[in-house]
């Protein structure tokens, strides 16, 4: 699954959406053969086909084909779970949220606690630009899934976003002290440290954000401005301007 940025300014360690993505597994497909009174043992082999053939689309990231293919397959089979969850999957690729929203739907509602549907339904919350739905969404799915990491990183996100930084760093800390090479989140504990003016913690999770990621340009500049030494006050006796006796 790729990861996606969150919008706003440029932070070292960029804040990337973890999502926990299912593809369906391949079955073997033969040559399509289309016929609009198909039995229905007929359709579901129709549907396996098409359902194929938009399985192969999709790991060739052909998202458009995908989509269609796995529309197709549920002309066919409406209740063709795979192809359904997978179009909704390729539609979120594409950026239509509301059409993988409208896909996935059925499937929800069919299996409300089903993680792989719920992360799935998070993740393209967010992209439509819902962020409170979307963690709305994330926190039934950490109540079932609890140790999942993917979806403690993306409700600290959410947090961070929207300005909820202590929350956001407490779960960035407990996030890198589970994985000291989690880069992501030492990049991220760092932003929530600065704007909470806790300058030294943030260099020093900085600082070990660079030893993962020393390439990092962005970072570097930025720790060297946490490092500099403040600007000195201003001379209050003095007035500028004035004439000397």
């Amino acid at each position: 699954m790729s990861v996606t940025k969150l919008p706003g300014r440029r932070r070292p360690g960029p804040a990337r959406f973890r999502a926990v993505l299912l593809l369906a597994l391949l079955v073997p497909w033969a040559p399509l053969q289309l016929s609009s009174c198909a039995s229905a043992p007929e359709r579901r082999l129709l549907a396996a086909e098409w359902f194929a053939l938009g399985n192969a689309r999709f790991a060739k990231k052909e998202w458009t084909e995908a989509a269609a293919a796995y529309e197709r397959a549920l002309a066919f089979d409406e209740d063709l779970a795979g192809a359904r969850f997978n179009l909704a999957r390729s539609l979120a690729e594409l950026k239509r949220a509301a059409a993988a929203l409208e896909a996935l739907g059925p499937l929800v509602e069919s299996a409300p606690e089903n993680s792989e549907y719920l992360s799935l339904k998070a993740y393209v919350l967010w992209l439509s630009g819902d962020a409170e739905a979307a963690r709305e969404a994330y926190a039934a799915l950490a109540a079932l899934v609890p140790e999942d990491p993917k979806t403690k990183y993306n409700l600290a996100v959410l947090d961070e976003a929207a300005g909820n930084f202590a929350a956001a760093r407490d779960a960035f800390a407990a996030l890198a002290a589970l994985d000291p090479k989690d880069a992501d989140s030492l990049g991220r504990l760092a932003a929530c440290e600065e704007a909470l003016g806790n300058l030294p913690a943030a260099i020093a999770a900085l600082e070990a954000y660079l030893k993962l990621k020393g390439g990092d340009a962005a970072a570097k500049a930025k720790l060297e401005a946490l490092k500099a030494p403040p600007a000195p006050p201003a001379d209050e006796g003095a007035t500028p301007g004035a004439d000397a006796p």
